[in-house]
């Protein structure tokens, strides 16, 4: 069964131990990528960054027992753990498999994810638009017409740049 945890900022190995104390075993991790440049300095400079922020799912069959949910609130490096997972393993896995048929070779999501989403603003994740707001014109199959201060553009999809929905 997966279970949604948010995480304390930099406290998921913590937490990772903290299960495998309570179940006795490592439960299977799931946390999505993203690459993401920033310029610094005039330099461009490309991160790996959580997805989902400080959210991952965790897999393990003894996730089932409700007793073992109840011990689960209180681990270190915790800060919440979504309590109506029960009722969404279709959805959360359905998740899971969009996000791993949608990532590259090192585990991050790629631009594909994105493709079939309908939204009116973004803002570019990576390339020389990196953290640049844009207004969507048209998108179509092959391309995306946008406006970048006031300038009309025509971005290719099959290009690597990602961007995402504001």
């Amino acid at each position: 069964m997966w279970l949604i945890f948010r995480h304390k900022k930099g406290e998921l190995k913590i937490l990772q131990e903290e299960i495998k104390k309570k179940i006795g075993n490592l439960p299977e991790l799931f946390c999505p990528k993203i690459k993401i440049s920033k310029i610094i300095n005039n330099k461009t400079k490309e991160f790996r960054n959580n997805f989902l922020s400080d959210y991952v799912f965790f897999y393990d069959k003894s996730f089932a027992n409700k007793d073992l949910m109840n011990n689960l609130k209180y681990l270190r490096g915790l800060k919440t753990m979504l309590s109506n997972c029960f009722n969404y393993q279709k959805d959360i896995e359905d998740f899971i498999t969009l996000c791993k048929t949608n990532s590259d070779k090192d585990g991050c999501i790629k631009q594909s994810y994105f493709d079939n989403l309908s939204f009116k603003k973004g803002v570019f994740m990576n390339g020389p638009f990196a953290q640049i707001y844009f207004d969507v014109l048209e998108n179509k199959k092959n391309f995306l017409k946008v406006v970048i201060n006031k300038k009309t553009t025509t971005i290719s999809k099959n290009n690597n740049l990602i961007y995402r929905p504001v």
